[in-house]
This record gives C-alpha cells, structure tokens and sequence, in this order.
C-alpha cells in the first residue's frame, strides 16, 4: 500500500513547481556538452581498472575477428566498453551523431552495441550517475513494473480497475487494465487538471472524472489514469510500488535504491504518468533488459511475450503500443499538449521498425533495437535543433559495417505544433477540489 507523506519527495509546493513544467514550451538550456568520449580498441570487463587490454586489431584501432559482445553486466558493475569498430560502426559514425550541434544540451548521450559502451557525450562522465527527470519516460518504467508483476501472475493485462480498487464503482470500474496501458480509457483529460490533481488523491480524482469516449475506443495521451495503474500493481502484490519497483526489477538489474528517487501525490500514491529521477547508467540496464526480451544474465524478470507486447501497435494508434512508442506503425497519433495528430509515417522514419521508444519531454529518449542489438540514451534539455532524432539515427546508422539500412532521407516536415484548440490544456468543469 502507498506510503503517506513520510516518503514523498520534497514539499508538495516542490512537487507543484516541479510538474508544472509539463505545461511548459521552453526551458533554459544548460552549459555546453565537452567534446565526444568514444572509447579506444578492445573491450575491457566490467569494473576493471586501468587501460583498454591490447588485442589483435584491424589497423584502424578495430578487431579483425567476429564483433566484440559484452553482454550484461554482473551485479552492480558497469557495462564494459568497446570501440565503435569492435561492434561494426565506423568510428566517426558514432562521432558525428553525438558531436552534432543538438547534443550541445544534452547531459548524457550513451550509445550501447552488443552490451558494449561504444560511446558517450563529452559531459557524460559528470552526469551518468547522477539521477535527472526522465519526465513521460516515466510511463515506459511503469509499464516494466507492470510486467514484472504480471510474469509473476499477479495480475492480468484483462483485470477491470475494480478487481483491485473496490472503491471504483459503475463504469470506472469496468476499464481494463490494457485500456489504461493503451491510453484508451476513455476518460476526459486536460493537461493542467492533471498536475493540479497531484498535490490531493489523484487516485480518487481520476475515479470521479467523466468519460468522453467508449473505452478501447481513442487514443488520448493521457497522464492522471496512470495514478490508477500502480494502484492496481499495489493491491495485486500486496506492496508498495516503489518497493516493488526496487525488489522486483531495479534490483535485480543492479540499479541501487540510492540512485532514483520517485514523486508522489499528496496522500502518497506514485505518479505513473513522470516524476521518476533515474541515471543515464541505470536507464541503459533497462534498456538491455528490453532489448533481451526481459531476460538479465539468465533469469526471467519480464515475460518476452510481455516485452514485445509493450513495443506492439495498438488499433488506436500504431505508434503506441504498452505506454512505450513503437515504429512498427506506418503511421501514429502525436502528443502535444493543445492538438492531437494522425502523423502519416513510423513513429521515427530514421529507425527500423522494430524500433521501441522510451520518450520524454524535453527530448529525454531511450531507443532500443533488437534487429541492430543496439540501445541509445540520451537525457538532458531541449536539443537545439528540430529533427534532431531522425538525423542523429541517420548519422550513426551510415556506419554499421554489418548491417545496411535504406538512406532514409532528410527529416519529415511535420506541423506538430497547432495552436488552434486549447480544449486539452484545462477542463474547468472536471476542475481537482481538493
């Protein structure tokens, strides 16, 4: 059960001050990311101190046998590094996508091939370790946690909201977990009534809002729902999701309790919609989870079936699968905070369509490509530069040596920005009281 107030992070006028922000179009950019860290020949172990260990080479600082793989660390050690060409990627492949001018704001750029760490934004080193808001990431860890606990058979993609929660009554009751996950519960939702719900029971406020659409039916991008989501995973394992969360998947990955930290609302219930402080080394560990099909050195932590379920398109957006986007869809229903949008091309054209996206605001991503085995980072403020992701991706996959994808040219002209409807910014009929 949630925790009241003792464990709740900061002052509830921090957490106002904090969330607020997702309402925000701007924010100031940080100092200059240093120079591009791409890591020299052969890959050293986990944790071993000192040079790269030498090898045989291809004469261009690559080794001239199979690719290098690295695989998952042990315990809490760091992912072993590589050169790029170790891994097949050209070196200035890699250097030209973390060198170009919209890393200039990002606090840590990790781009990871075979479990290998082939390189990383020059500010890297000050920040890897260092917890920063993922924001809407948030969702896709909520969703992991949601696994875990359903491989365990605790609950059920198909279990109704009042299986867990008999204080919802009528049709809330009805909503299906899966609805809530494919942000299809048909709930009415405005952008401001969501943070100004989190400073009281968002829980109860979200039980008492009205619906605007039959369930599994549209597509909302949606934020207070997911209060409902961990409140489910709570009752169904009989602990708080935060412990749970800790117990079940971050420890056994190697992430330590001592480096994430996680908002809740004001009676102490965690925000499934952002909130959730995490490193850059801690993302790529559930990054390579994913991109083993919930695997970790051997032991099941989340069900294959799962994962791939999470990147799977949904009929109501085929770029949005298990509150993680997919580039399995041809097309996909945009967020934005004024108008929704039908974008007529894959989530990320750049990215083969196995693609899955973790995606925050502010340009926080985590790609993770099973067919490339490769999973990229990158935390930090707004980049500087519009499209950034399509040619960032096409930057660094012109230098696969193993694998040759399509060019797929320069970056969509999409207008995502709509200023024409301002229906999903603030609901003064469904305003939180308290």
């Amino acid at each position: 059960m949630a925790k009241a107030g003792q464990d709740a992070v900061g002052s509830g006028a921090r957490r106002r001050a904090a969330l607020v922000l997702l309402l925000a179009v701007g924010v100031t950019a940080s100092a200059c990311a240093l120079p591009v860290v791409v890591p020299g020949a052969t890959p050293r172990a986990p944790g071993e101190p000192g040079q790269d260990a030498g090898g045989p080479t291809n004469g261009t600082g690559g080794r001239s046998g199979p690719a290098v793989r690295c695989g998952q660390p042990e315990g809490a050690l760091p992912f072993a590094t590589a050169a790029p060409e170790d891994v097949d990627i050209d070196r200035a492949a890699v250097q030209a996508a973390i060198g170009d001018l919209s890393m200039l704001t990002a606090r840590s750029v990790r781009v990871y091939r075979h479990d290998c760490l082939v390189g990383t934004s020059g500010a890297d080193w000050q920040n890897d370790s260092a917890p920063f808001e993922i924001w809407s990431m948030t969702k896709s860890v909520l969703a992991m946690v949601v696994g875990v606990a359903i491989t365990q058979g605790r609950l059920s993609l198909d279990d109704t909201v009042g299986t867990y929660l008999p204080e919802a009554t009528g049709p809330h009751a009805q909503i299906t977990l899966r609805q809530l996950m494919t942000q299809t519960s048909g709930l009415t939702f405005a952008w401001a009534n969501a943070v100004a719900a989190v400073p009281g029971d968002s829980v109860r406020y979200v039980l008492g809002l009205p619906f605007e659409h039959r369930p599994g039916t549209f597509f909302e991008y949606a934020q207070d729902p997911l209060q409902v989501v961990g409140l489910m995973v709570e009752r169904a394992v009989g602990m708080d999701l935060q412990d749970f969360a800790q117990q079940e998947l971050f420890g056994p990955i190697g992430i330590p309790r001592s480096r994430w930290e996680w908002v809740r609302d004001g009676v102490g219930h965690t925000l499934g919609f952002a909130g959730l402080r995490m490193a850059s080394v801690d993302l790529a560990r559930l990054g390579s989870l994913l991109l083993h099909g919930g695997d970790w050195r051997g032991r099941r932590v989340i069900s294959s079936g799962y994962v791939a379920e999470m990147g799977r398109p949904t009929p109501t957006n085929p770029g949005y699968g298990l509150l993680t986007w997919t580039n399995q869809g041809e097309r996909y229903v945009s967020v934005s905070a004024l108008v929704r949008h039908e974008v007529p091309h894959r989530w990320l054209p750049a990215g083969p369509p196995d693609l899955m996206g973790i995606s925050g605001l502010f340009d926080q991503e985590m790609w993770v490509i099973p067919s490339l085995d490769m999973v990229v980072i990158r935390t930090g403020n707004p980049a500087l530069t519009l499209g950034w992701k399509h040619e960032f991706l096409r930057r660094l996959f012109r230098g696969l040596r193993d694998v040759q994808l399509p060019d797929p040219g320069p970056a969509p002209l999409d207008d995502l920005v709509d200023l024409s409807d301002f229906t999903r910014l603030i609901d003064l009929t469904t305003w939180p009281n308290g």
